[in-house]
């Protein structure tokens, strides 16, 4: 692969849903075993593999250009978050559809989707290029899957076109960053923790006294499912043992962290004009403060917050929901089920360096 189709992938992966471009296809059949079919002895069990994508025959025998895409996740999500799988097994499966695939985390499948090959994906309103119909696996968008030699004429009617071991790749993508938190054994608490020793001794030492390990790594599991980032790792575990002496509780621990990284929480979310888009809270969510995500009126303003993040992606803005500190953590519990990649900040992740651009205030709800 060219240099310039890695850095298209790289600033796909970092960009989400919102980043559409389009890439020509490989012709290499690569060998992969096979899932699927009898039952083999349990005697002959293998461990299962911490992170597997399983594909269907027609992914395994349009080349090795999807897998390419593919195999630059993992280190695009440990670049940006400080903490990801070195890599996946990535096996046939036969008895997914031909043109179907499967992420599977220990072996149990958390998503899985299909991509047409030979096709490109068209993004857009489908009133006038013909093809199939789909909803994409994320972003909440619907595309076209069109024939390769309309894909200018598309262009031309202001599509996006994306190929698909792009469409592959950025689902791929969003899952793992999603169960990310999962990945964060015991085990693999213990390497962070012996990472940061050599960097920063004395600020482990001080904090394993504080903390034990499982706390720690709860405290971690809970930054990386909101897709906070451990790069700067001593400052994160430095961050935690300050609050570790002032309070053992694992939430307080966690706002605390979160807190001390403001900045980071800030620059990662805001565009480069260092605005952040804000969709502040409105009165009725601090009467539901002790309400449970499945609760009708939680029901309500959770659908009428997702029109509002749809509106606001529709016009190519990140949208950030921002609460007061002592909601913050409730209030991601109630939308996290509906809305996974809609952050939330509490008034002190806020930095001052950044300039805040509401999106539209939450007055009605």
């Amino acid at each position: 692969m060219s240099n310039s189709s890695s850095n298209t992938l790289a600033l796909l992966i970092a960009l989400g849903a919102g980043a559409m471009v389009g890439l020509s296809a490989s012709s290499q059949k690569p060998k992969l075993p096979q899932l699927g079919g009898p039952r083999a002895s349990l005697d002959a069990a293998q461990p299962l593999p911490a992170v597997e994508l399983a594909l269907g025959s027609a992914l395994v025998e349009a080349g090795g250009h999807l897998r390419e895409n593919v195999n630059q996740v993992p280190l695009a999500i440990r670049n940006s978050l400080g903490f990801g799988p070195a890599g996946f097994s990535v096996k046939e499966d036969i008895d997914l559809p031909h043109e179907g695939y499967a992420v599977r985390l220990r072996g149990l499948t958390v998503a899985s989707g299909q991509v047409r090959v030979g096709k490109l994906l068209a993004l857009g309103a489908h009133d006038d290029v013909a093809g199939e119909v789909v909803e994409l696996p994320v972003g909440n968008r619907q595309g076209v899957w069109i024939d390769e030699q309309d894909a200018g004429q598309a262009r031309l009617l202001g599509y996006d076109v994306l190929e698909p071991g792009f469409v592959l790749a950025l689902h791929v993508d969003t899952v793992l960053r999603r169960h990310l938190h999962e990945l964060l054994t015991r085990e693999e608490a213990y390497r962070l923790l012996d990472r940061a020793k050599q960097q920063a001794p004395r600020t482990i030492e001080e904090l394993t006294t504080r903390l034990e390990t499982g706390r720690i790594q709860k405290v971690l599991q809970a930054l990386l499912r909101e897709q906070v980032s451990l790069r700067d790792l001593p400052l994160v575990l430095e961050l935690l043992s300050d609050a570790a002496a002032k309070n053992q509780e694992p939430e307080a621990l966690i706002e605390e962290v979160r807190a001390g990284l403001a900045r980071q929480l800030s620059a990662a979310l805001a565009g480069d004009d260092d605005v952040l888009h804000v969709l502040p809270l409105g009165p009725r969510w601090e009467q539901l403060r002790n309400a449970q995500p499945g609760d009708a009126g939680v029901r309500d303003l959770v659908g009428q917050l997702r029109r509002q993040v749809d509106d606001a992606r529709e016009h190519n803005l990140r949208p950030v929901l921002v609460a007061p500190r002592e909601l913050r953590a409730a209030v991601r519990r109630m939308i996290e089920r509906d809305l996974p990649d809609l952050p939330v900040l509490s008034e002190a992740e806020v930095d001052p360096a950044f300039k805040l651009q509401p999106i539209a205030a939450l007055t009605t709800v």
